[in-house]
């Protein structure tokens, strides 16, 4: 290795590593073993891969085998776990390195720590959840019970007034049509809020709901399948995560992939689950993707919060899918981070 860049990288804030295509490695940086927690003589080798989290070893072979197939720079993000058993998220990016007749040599694998921004973001996502909860029952339970005494009100105000023929019946009759108008706006806003009420696995229940509601709109054959009865075993942020993720991908469909046919699908295995959002449309083109990519990204974003994986792909026979799938048991709350 040039000196140079050896005292570069002795000296960098972030975790590099060099391996080659059989995978050994033949350098590590300070800051990649402060990550990982291995001493430089356990690193070298293959030993480097002892510090991969058991249930990552799978994605990053998937990922690896990909990089040397394509030649190209992969961006992967991963958990670490230290020999005392703390977890550590990084997120790295693996290039190949080439001679000057374009064969790659090696791989320079350069990483960088996570787990504080991971910890934010779930607290921030949880935080936002609750309140959000919070804001959709005092909706619900505060001003929408308000409002259903206005309307009771004003329509035993309308009735007493007809019985004496008073003039002012048709404007109570109007102030109790306005009242119920209101209570339905405000039910409607306070679900969109807190979809999934306060009932652990309520993600089927709402997710029925949300296809019977844009099926009502009639045009489109929108449908909800559901396989497997195990127990939902997520926790309030994770289902609220997958029903957003699913609200997103038939608003895509309904809005402008130009579906008549949509299905809406829940999967539960045995240790995950699988929301499957499939549609008949014209498939998301080149440029629709950067128009609607704020919605992709919250997707891809909330999956990430999970610890899922989404995937939008072309369907064989025309259309998209959009899968997100992740593990049945709940996710890690902030205070499960080291």
């Amino acid at each position: 290795m040039d000196e140079r860049f050896r005292l570069l990288a002795d000296l960098a804030p972030i975790g590099i590593l060099l391996r080659g295509a059989n995978l050994e490695c033949t350098y590590v940086n300070a800051s990649w073993l402060a990550i990982t927690g291995l001493t430089r003589a356990q690193a070298l080798g293959l030993g480097w891969l002892e510090a991969i989290h058991p249930e990552d070893r799978e994605r990053l072979a998937k990922a690896q085998r990909e990089t040397i197939r394509t030649a190209s720079s992969m961006w992967l993000e991963l958990r670490y776990q230290r020999p005392g058993g703390e977890v550590r998220w990084v997120q790295g990016r693996t290039t190949p390195l080439r001679r000057a007749d374009h064969t790659v040599t090696s791989y320079l694998v350069v990483v960088e720590d996570m787990t504080e921004r991971k910890k934010l973001e779930w607290a921030l996502a949880e935080t936002s959840s609750r309140e959000q909860r919070r804001l959709g029952d005092e909706l619900h339970d505060g001003l929408g019970q308000h409002l259903t005494g206005l309307a009771l009100m004003a329509s035993g105000l309308a009735n007493a007034a007809r019985s004496a023929a008073l003039p002012n019946a048709a404007d109570l009759d109007r102030l109790a049509a306005l009242a119920s108008e209101a209570i339905t706006t405000c039910r409607t806003i306070a679900h969109g809020l807190s979809p999934l009420g306060d009932s652990r696995g309520a993600l089927r229940a709402a997710l029925r709901a949300l296809v019977a509601r844009h099926a009502a709109f009639g045009g489109r054959d929108v449908y909800f399948e559901e396989v497997g009865r195990a127990s939902l075993r997520l926790d309030d942020g994770a289902a609220d995560h997958l029903y957003r993720i699913a609200q997103e991908a038939l608003n895509n469909a309904l809005r402008h992939s130009g579906a008549q046919s949509i299905v809406v699908r829940l999967i539960v295995r045995r240790d995950l689950v699988r929301l499957e959002i499939l549609d008949d449309g014209t498939g998301l083109s080149r440029s629709q993707s950067e128009v609607f990519g704020i919605g992709i990204h919250s997707m891809r974003h909330r999956a990430h919060l999970i610890e899922g994986e989404l995937t939008i792909t072309a369907r064989p026979g025309g259309g998209t899918a959009v899968v997100c799938e992740c593990r049945k048991n709940s996710p890690p709350s902030p205070a499960a981070y080291p």
